[in-house]
């Protein structure tokens, strides 16, 4: 059974490198589109990475057509497993109101969760949402 939960993380991980190479071009054309297919079936296997990969085309408009919406979705599935780019961005989200209503307390829980295991920009941000009285 330990043989079979480690080639599933090897799958997993091989899916989640292939979105790498396409989506920056290293050893083939850069294909943002065939990144995100590959993203995808890693992030349905619930690889956290991914799932944060996903978040950014989908925040940008990277081989998808941009929707902050499904962004915070994805970004909020990586963020609960502890992902931590993740929680920085999903805090992003909830202050600009992007995809998101606006909540600064929601900004400031996952900022704060970032910063706690060391986002430097978390820290920034969060100590920002309290100098401006947000928080």
């Amino acid at each position: 059974m330990a043989n079979d939960k480690n080639k599933d993380n090897e799958k997993i991980i091989e899916l989640y490198d292939e979105g790498i190479r396409y989506y920056y071009g290293r050893g083939v054309d850069q294909n943002y589109q065939k990144a995100v297919e590959f993203w995808t079936k890693a992030a349905e296997l619930e690889n956290a990475q991914a799932q944060c990969c996903l978040g950014d085309c989908y925040a940008f408009g990277h081989g998808v057509n941009q929707d902050y919406f499904k962004a915070a979705a994805w970004y909020n599935k990586a963020a609960n497993k502890g992902y931590i780019t993740a929680q920085y961005n999903l805090a992003v989200l909830y202050e600009k109101g992007q995809g998101v209503a606006v909540s600064y307390l929601l900004a400031a829980a996952w900022y704060g969760k970032a910063a706690n295991a060391g986002h430097a920009d978390a820290k920034l941000a969060l100590n920002s949402l309290k100098q401006r009285n947000l928080i």
